[in-house]
């Protein structure tokens, strides 16, 4: 059992008469215990923000809190409920109309368009932070980036079209840096190569790439896309590839530490 979820404990108490003799005096000789895991289904809640008015009895100034602010200004949803959405949406890949569904169950009618507004604001919302982690992974030393397919809803056609989600990362930690790994992400509906130089804008440092059909200068294509256009191109032998291998090794072992060595030597 994880050590960090809180511990709920239910005491089952022994009968008070025995099965045996009919007695009624009984001395603790000790407890079986088990654990098991459980879940708590998360549930909706009302909060009722009430501010007091008070008025000042010199003077009859009248004084109130001031309202918390909400992410949506005169709305419905609180700060907890806009954030399961969009985890719900984007990280468990929960369309909004099942959610709707969902919680239809639990007696809360929220219609999908209504949560696609609350989306919209929350994006312009995010938008701020968004640049920030962009910038931050774009001052980075070396940037990974690469695109993939994204099917979109095409309304009027009966299909869908094909979409491109550019990713950006991050992550200097294998070469002992201490800035924090991030990635960001943008979605274009084509694959032409301004989209890619929007993606990678002011960038510095070196870019890791799979060398796609996008044309870039300054790409470093990582060790397995160099691997891959190995074997297409030359029917090596297992000795000539063995020694690639090692070669390889030994650039990872300097660039990145000798931990490595053992990672190189596994994947061949």
């Amino acid at each position: 059992m994880p050590d960090h979820l809180p511990l709920e404990t239910i005491t089952h108490d022994a009968p008070c008469v025995c099965p045996t003799c009919g007695g009624t005096k009984f001395g603790r000789i000790g407890a079986d215990e088990r654990e098991v895991l459980e879940y708590v289904a998360s549930h909706f809640k009302r909060v009722r923000h009430v501010r007091e008015k008070m008025s000042c009895r010199a003077c009859e100034t009248i004084v109130q809190a001031p309202m918390p602010t909400l992410p949506i200004e005169k709305g419905r949803p609180g700060p907890a409920l806009l954030s399961h959405v969009l985890v719900a949406k984007y990280c468990d890949h929960l369309p909004l109309h099942r959610q709707s569904d969902i919680y239809a169950r639990e007696g809360v009618a929220i219609d999908r368009s209504v949560m696609a507004g609350w989306v919209g604001h929350m994006a312009a919302l995010l938008e701020p932070l968004a640049e920030r982690i962009a910038r931050h992974v774009r001052a980075g030393s070396a940037i990974h980036a690469d695109d993939t397919t994204v099917p979109v809803l095409d309304p009027g056609r009966g299909r869908t079209k094909t979409g491109r989600l550019w990713t950006a990362v991050r992550d200097e930690r294998p070469y002992g840096s201490t800035a924090p790994p991030a990635a960001f992400y943008l979605y274009s509906a084509d694959r032409k190569s301004e989209r890619a130089h929007a993606l990678l804008k002011d960038c510095r440092g070196h870019l890791h790439a799979d060398g796609g059909t996008v044309k870039l200068t300054g790409v470093l294509l990582c060790s397995e896309e160099w691997r891959r256009r190995l074997k297409q191109s030359v029917q090596t032998r297992f000795e000539d590839w063995r020694f690639v291998g090692q070669l390889l090794t030994q650039v990872s072992v300097h660039d990145r530490g000798a931990h490595l060595q053992h990672q190189m030597s596994a994947a061949l």
